[in-house]
């Protein structure tokens, strides 16, 4: 086992511990079907096409590298001609 503060980067600094504070700042799920929904705090739910190409917008900006995005676009395109079932291609 690594002692504590050994490699990493990181030392932590006695006295100067930051606590976490989480803000929820909505929800964006795809639900299948060409279709998703967003939900914000104070009760808004937005449904619909333009919610569907804002989960596609986000899903795609959120790739780590540009190789990720052209194979999730290279997906997108595959699923659109062919179907989600791929197994005869």
């Amino acid at each position: 086992a690594a002692a504590v503060g050994g490699g990493g980067g990181f030392t932590p600094v006695p006295g100067k511990v930051e606590g976490f504070r989480y803000r929820h700042m909505g929800t964006l799920t795809q639900l299948g079907g060409g279709q998703a929904v967003m939900g914000l705090p104070g009760d808004f739910v937005w449904s619909g096409f333009s919610t569907m190409a804002l989960w596609y917008s986000a899903y795609f900006s959120e790739q780590v590298s540009w190789r990720n995005r052209w194979l999730v676009l290279w997906d997108w395109g595959r699923q659109r001609v062919f179907g989600r079932d791929n197994s005869r291609i």
